[in-house]
């Protein structure tokens, strides 16, 4: 029973840890003139080669390891833009794009 137990605890501690090991970046992205939500924007981590897609509401959320990353937002019909990030804690960041 005690083996059992050191074991469970021993799960339960390196869950605990390794969740920490990452970070969310979330946001909205939005048209800067408008400020209508645009839906299907590619958000791309260079340094991970990982990324998403902004949802119908215009949201976005990727979660990576803490770091520096260089993201790049881009849409058809809209300026790429490029930001670097040195994310070490989870956050929200709203881009707004130019047409």
């Amino acid at each position: 029973m005690i083996r059992f137990l050191s074991l469970f605890c021993l799960v339960i501690l390196a869950n605990t840890s390794n969740a920490q090991d990452k970070v969310t970046l979330n946001g909205y992205v939005k048209d800067a003139e408008t400020g209508e939500e645009l839906i299907g924007v590619t958000d791309y981590f260079q340094e991970i080669q990982a990324g998403v897609v902004s949802n119908p509401y215009g949201f976005y959320s990727i979660t990576v390891p803490p770091g520096t990353y260089k993201v790049q937002f881009s849409y058809i019909g809209y300026r790429v833009q490029v930001i670097t990030l040195d994310i070490s804690i989870s956050e929200s960041r709203n881009i707004e794009m130019q047409s």
